[in-house]
């Protein structure tokens, strides 16, 4: 899959029918908003609130400190384009790439099936993370699978348990402190993950 920029607004995309690609991607106008491709279609978000992006800073703030500390691999925040085929390309809230398999990170984004992908839930459409995105990360293999809500102050940790098919292995809410793989020498506690409440 070619690494390139992305051209001008004049860019002929595909015509009605057609499956979305990467490549049409690569075409698109910078943008504000998120755009990912699923399943063929180009699917856009408007802007993450900012609870959402504090609960994602707090999360890449814990695991990258650790990573670093422990040479384990790479955490990158959203928005990070992760390339898993031609017709599917997400942008999650966070990714963890090991060390092991550090060549999937390049510079325009990783190119395959990160260790662990996290999604904070969207209001306006939980269902694309609960649902359709957690079939897209199983179907290419990503073992280790994040849902946060920061509004219920709930977390959900799934393990790719057989090829397409994830397994629950854990539920965390408001101020519990948890370990998990793929950082299994890492507390983290819930209270370091929510936003304070402003008053």
């Amino acid at each position: 899959m070619a690494t390139t920029t992305r051209a001008s607004r004049r860019t002929r995309l595909p015509s009605k029918g057609q499956p979305f690609t990467y490549a049409d991607y690569l075409r698109l106008p910078h943008s504000p908003y998120r755009e990912e491709v699923l399943q063929g279609r180009l699917v856009v978000s408007p802007s993450p609130s900012t609870l959402h992006q504090d609960t994602v800073g707090a999360l890449v703030e814990l695991l990258r400190a650790h990573a670093r500390k422990a040479k384990l691999g790479r955490v990158l925040p959203g928005p990070t384009d992760v390339v898993l085929s031609e017709t599917d390309v997400a942008v999650p809230d966070l990714v963890f790439v090991a060390v092991a398999r550090r060549d999937l990170v390049q510079p325009r984004g990783i190119f395959g099936p990160p260790d662990l992908v996290l999604e904070v839930l969207s209001p306006s459409d939980p269902r694309r993370d609960t649902d359709t995105k957690r079939r897209m990360y199983a179907r290419y293999g990503v073992t280790h699978y994040w849902i946060v809500d920061p509004e219920q102050r709930r977390l959900w940790l799934f393990r790719l348990a057989e090829p397409g098919k994830y397994e629950c292995v854990g539920e965390y809410a408001g101020d519990e402190t948890f370990r998990a793989e793929p950082f299994p020498e890492l507390d983290i506690p819930l209270t370091q993950v929510w936003p304070p409440e402003l008053s």
